[in-house]
């Protein structure tokens, strides 16, 4: 009985902490000149995870608003320091990347060319430390 409510204690700690937990939004210029928006779990001098989402997806990929289902926030919780990169015309409100302007104003491979290398240059640089990518 000891050791069940010891664990139950833990559990409600645990999920106490992650639903706490409050992002800071950080950003990085796109190769183009675009402000893209990044969402910060910070975890000074911990090793960097910068998290991208994919097609037609946002930061709520990594990061859902039920907090025991944040891999970000599990992440965070296991002494990394976790960055989620929204991509061009992606995010949600707070955390939302620049749209360019135009008819034929971005293409996927702008992604790839503009917006990850600087994503990753930009937790470079803030943490000194070459991020591990994930998307």
């Amino acid at each position: 009985m000891k050791r069940f409510l010891f664990a139950a204690l833990v559990a409600f700690h645990c999920a106490s902490a992650l639903a706490a937990l409050a992002p800071v939004r950080d950003s990085a210029t796109s190769g183009d000149g675009l402000t893209l928006a990044l969402k910060h779990y910070d975890n000074p001098g911990r090793t960097p995870i910068l998290m991208i989402h994919g097609l037609a997806q946002n930061d709520r990929t990594w990061d859902t608003q039920i907090a025991d289902y944040s891999i970000a926030r599990f992440l965070h919780a296991r002494g990394y320091d976790v960055w989620i990169g929204l991509l061009r015309a992606a995010g949600t409100p707070g955390f939302r990347s620049d749209t360019p302007k135009g008819l034929h104003h971005w293409t996927v491979d702008d992604y790839a060319v503009l917006d990850i290398p600087a994503l990753v240059e930009h937790v470079h640089l803030r943490t000194a430390q070459r991020p591990w990518l994930m998307g």
